[in-house]
């Protein structure tokens, strides 16, 4: 027993090795993995949410390029696809918030397919959802810029190509794909309603910002930690470029009065646990 324990423990180290060698930063937290594992994709170029509990075993990831984790996408779905198979995980949730909910969009379709005996799911909040064609709505810097690297690099080109549009049916029996958004953000409005299939249901909020996730967050929180989240996503905004264009287009009050006006909301752990189960 103990040397199939050690085998599991090396392959997954392996696995998280790849993603990290293929321009990411992927952290297993310690908790052994069962039968579930969470794939929380980061929005930026570190790890976020870190302090937060996803209901279960989780690896954290990040995109240090920027690139919508497609910048070495097949190396990321084989890495993940690695540590699911080498641990028999039988429940799959891929989660994450704007780039990061399009990432867990684009795996959690391609891993669904890959693994039909493994029930795959998405937690999207407010994501891009189609890329390419080339989206001229779309004026994130790190969008342009990756469409400039794209023009010199071939790989992700073709990733681009194959996996950046996410508004193709999606109807696989085993993924869920929620996608939660703010009903008065128009352009997060037209990529979540681009979505279609039985696989995937749509949540608006009315919120009229993009970070519809801080609601999600701020579930559990009394009203101190409500008001701490927000003006922490405010500073994140003044020096991140992404954030500062378009991710909070209302002034601190108006967000804060927005959450405080939504009826009770789910934690991670709640949204975590309903889309898992069987």
């Amino acid at each position: 027993m103990l040397w199939f324990v050690s085998r599991r423990k090396r392959q997954t180290a392996a696995a998280v090795a790849t993603i990290n060698a293929a321009g990411y930063v992927a952290v297993l937290r310690p908790q052994p993995i069962d039968d579930m594992l969470v794939v929380n994709l980061s929005w930026d170029i570190q790890p976020r949410l870190q302090r937060f509990d996803f209901g279960g075993p989780t690896l954290d990831v990040a995109d240090t390029q920027l690139c919508y984790y497609l910048a070495g996408f097949d190396q990321l779905l084989d890495g993940i696809h690695a540590v699911t198979r080498a641990n028999a995980v039988a429940r799959l949730c891929l989660f994450g918030s704007s780039k990061g909910g399009f990432a867990a969009l684009a795996l959690s379709r391609r891993l669904a397919e890959r693994m039909p005996g493994c029930a795959v799911s998405a937690l999207s909040f407010s994501p891009q959802t189609r890329l390419w064609p080339r989206q001229r709505k779309l004026t994130f810097p790190s969008y342009r810029n990756m469409l400039i690297r794209a023009e010199s690099d071939p790989q992700l080109d073709a990733a681009l190509r194959s996996d950046g549009d996410q508004w193709a049916e999606a109807s696989l029996p085993n993924l869920r794909q929620r996608v939660i958004y703010g009903s008065g953000q128009a352009r997060d409005v037209l990529h979540a309603t681009g979505l279609n299939g039985s696989s995937v249901r749509l949540d608006p909020l009315p919120l009229s910002f993009h970070a519809s996730i801080i609601a999600t967050l701020c579930a559990s929180a009394g009203t101190d930690k409500t008001v701490s989240l927000i003006a922490a996503l405010f500073r994140d905004a003044a020096i991140d470029p992404d954030m500062a264009e378009d991710a909070l287009n209302e002034e601190e009050k108006v967000v804060l009065a927005e959450i405080r006006a939504l009826p009770p909301q789910p934690t991670i752990v709640d949204l975590i646990r309903e889309i898992t189960a069987p």
